[in-house]
């Protein structure tokens, strides 16, 4: 077993094998493909799964925030 190592390990200055890990070995997030319909609300989106999205400007980045009822999303779109 003396010399075997693991593909993906690199030897350190000690000696002990520390698995390389990369960017590309991260697990990526996926984005969510459910359409936004408009809806009469300025900022306010209706999703394809029902629920509801409110679009705002928070520090000049764009913040999503998700509402069960096209009601409960108008309330929180005046609450921000």
């Amino acid at each position: 077993m003396i010399g075997d190592k693991c593909p993906r390990a690199a030897a350190t200055a000690g000696g002990v094998a520390q698995e390389e890990r990369t960017l590309m070995d991260a697990p990526k997030a996926t984005a969510d493909t459910r359409k936004l319909h408009k809806t009469a609300t300025p900022g306010v989106f209706r999703r394809d799964g029902g629920s509801h999205v409110v679009i705002t400007r928070v520090n000049g980045k764009q913040r999503k925030r998700t509402a069960g009822t096209y009601e409960a999303a108008r309330r929180l779109k005046r609450t921000i």
